[in-house]
Order: structure tokens, then sequence, then C-alpha cells
């Protein structure tokens, strides 16, 4: 046997260059397999993946110099992650009850009916599909109090979704929708990385109240959001505080809300189907108004306690305040009407006034507007009713 002979493992001579080629492959280290070069994973029906949770566990150092320090927060998240598992199910298909809690709203709140005609049309589209309602794009413009949160919500509610919503004129609206970089000591996930995760649904409804009205100092945080309005980008989403996970947000329903249309970028209009919201009726409005006056109920469990709507001479009352207005009116008089132990929903001026109101003279009937001294000049802040004519034209 020559000095590169070596045997097998039966015992019978190998070539010393074959022999060599074994030793040489058995020395190397096994070829670990990234996630991405797995095969996609497979959802079951009716839900999709929202995330790739294979090989997380390998990012549980920081990367860079910090890459042998522990990072507790970043151990939890990935545990975390990977106890919800990959999965979220789709809300929103297309039912007969959805459609009949559709044609609620038109009812309900009749000022919106070509929002609602148009999301129909989209329910008629999925079902046709067989699939969910996913990626609505819908933004809202017209003045205060017109029911816009309200419609939102209501929309919500038929589709069977749930909803967040983030005030956009807040300075920080962009950490509370894409987080906090997880170099920051205060650093944590935005409310879609919250939602997608922990949520059921990977088509949650996100409402980003007053558009228009973000601040200068805010803008290129909120310029970031932008990936969340293109399916191509939506679909790698990383929030700043989990950057080693992309989450798929293309399934995601969009609602925006605004004042001034003119104040909103082209580049985000452009994302957006618009709708401007006429101004209701007085008929109208106080439609909107007892379906405040119920919602305030049932939230603070005391709809069986008084009556399922209001009188007429009190939903007259409240026709000259907003709608943020009138939630606050309606909440401090249930509280004391809790507080005295009694059935009864008193309404008085005082009242009014405490939350913000203006008295009115007794006098001077409905005029359907009030005013606010700010600087020295007078801003109106309430409605000018048009004639029920003018709403039908």
């Amino acid at each position: 046997m020559t000095p590169i002979d070596l045997l097998s493992s039966d015992g019978s001579p190998v070539s010393g260059l074959f022999a060599l080629r074994q030793l040489v492959a058995a020395m190397r280290p096994a070829v670990v397999v990234e996630p991405s070069a797995l095969a996609p994973l497979q959802a079951s029906p009716r839900k999709v993946i929202a995330y790739d949770h294979r090989g997380l566990e390998r990012f549980d150092a920081l990367p860079g110099e910090d890459s042998k320090r522990e990072n507790p927060r970043r151990k939890l998240m990935i545990e975390r992650l990977i106890e919800r598992g990959p999965e979220r199910s789709l809300g929103a298909w297309p039912s007969d009850a959805m459609f009949e809690a559709l044609e609620v709203l038109k009812t309900s709140h009749p000022n919106f009916l070509e929002v609602t005609e148009y999301v129909i049309g989209e329910a008629v589209l999925a079902m046709e599909q067989g699939r969910a309602i996913c990626g609505l794009r819908l933004l809202f413009s017209g003045p205060p109090g017109i029911g816009k949160s309200d419609y939102a919500m209501a929309l919500s509610q038929a589709l069977g979704l749930p909803l967040r919503i983030s005030s956009m004129s807040a300075a920080s609206s962009g950490f509370e929708i894409s987080g906090v970089d997880e170099g920051w000591g205060s650093s944590r996930p935005g409310m879609v990385f919250e939602e997608i995760v922990e949520g059921p649904f990977a088509n949650p409804i996100f409402l980003l109240d007053e558009i228009d009205k973000v601040s200068d100092r805010n803008r290129d945080a909120v310029g970031g959001l932008y990936q969340l309005f293109e399916n191509h980008t939506a679909r790698v989403f990383r929030d700043r505080s989990v950057p080693f996970v992309a989450l798929d947000t293309s399934h995601v329903n969009w609602l925006l809300t605004a004042n001034e249309v003119d104040e909103i970028e082209p580049a985000l209009l452009s994302r957006f189907h618009h709708f401007e919201i006429a101004l209701p009726s007085r008929e109208q409005y106080a439609g909107l108004i007892q379906r405040l006056y119920q919602q305030t109920a049932q939230g603070m469990g005391l709809a069986e306690r008084f009556p399922a709507e209001l009188l007429g001479a009190d939903v007259e009352r409240l026709l000259d305040f907003s709608a943020r207005e009138i939630k606050r009116v309606l909440r401090v008089v249930f509280l004391n009407a809790v507080t005295s132990k009694t059935d009864g929903l008193r309404f008085e001026e005082a009242v009014l006034k405490l939350v913000g109101g203006t008295e009115r003279g007794a006098a001077s009937g409905f005029q359907g507007v009030r005013s606010a001294r700010r600087g020295g000049s007078t801003r109106a802040i309430g409605f000018i009713w048009p004639n029920d004519s003018e709403v039908a034209q």
C-alpha cells in the first residue's frame, strides 16, 4: 500500500486523492441556510404570512461594535415574534351581513354616501374574486365636526375590522406609527408593528386624523410613511424599533382625514382616493347627535338606564356644537346624572359653558354658527347650515 492509499470503511483500499477529498469535506463547516434562501412560507386558508420567523435567533446581539453586548429587549421581542407565529387572519370577507351594515351607513351617514358606495363596490369586487377587503386608501376632507372620524369608526364596525387612530397634529405622530429608533433608550415599536404582530388581522384599519396638520418639524418623519402606502414597499416594512424583521403591511386599510386638502403634499394625495365630504343638513346633523348620544351611553354602560334617544329640545341645543364638543357635553351630562342618582339628563347652559360652549340668548333662535375671539380677530368655529333644498342639489 502506498503512503497515500487509505482504507475505506469496509477495509478495501481507496485512492489517496479520493480519501483526501473526503477528509477535506468532513473538515468543512456545515452550510447554514439563511431564511431568505428557504422556501416561502405557506399560509392557511384565509390567512397570510405577516413575517418570516425562521432564524430570528441570530439577531439576539446588536450589530457592529455592540455585537458582544447582550440585548434583553431584542431577545424578548424575538421570543414574542416566534411565539405569535407568522400567520395572520384576513378580516372583512364580504357577506350578506356586511352588505346590510354598509347599507345602514347610507342612512346613518348620508353625507358620506359617495364613500359608502365606493366601499360597497370594493366589497362586490372582493366577493367576485374570492378575497377579503384589503388595501383601501381613502381620504376624507371637509370642515371640522362633520363626522369624519365618526364615519371611520362606523365603517370599521361594518367591515368587522379593528381601528387604530393617530392624531397627525401631534409632534410624535411619525414615531407613533413607525416606532422609535432602536438606538434610543425610549425605543418602542409603532402602532403598525403592534397591530400586525399582536392583533388578529393582517388588514386592520388605520386612521391618520388631520393629516393636513402635520407640523413642519415632523414632516421628515411622516415622509417615511410613504412606504406604507405602496404595495411593493409595504410588503417589506421595517419598524424603526425592530429593524431586523420585515413585515408585510400591504393588506392594511388606510383612512386619512383633513380639513384643508390644499395643505397635503401632492405625492400623498396621489396615493389616496379623495372624497370631499359635504356639510350635513340640520336634519342629518341631528341624526349624528343621536348616534353620538347612543354611542356614549353604550360606552359608559348606561344604555339600559337612559332613554334610547335624546329629546328634540336637547338635540336642538347641541346643533351648533362640533362633534368633539358634543361628545364632551354628553359625557358631562351622563356623569352629572349618575352623581345625582337621577334618570334625567340636564343640558343646562352652565354645563355647555363648562365644556367650551358659549351661551346663546333666549331670543336669538338657531343661528348655526359660533365664533371665538383669538388675538383680537373673530374665528368661525361652527356651522352655517344650508337649506334642505341646497343639500338636495
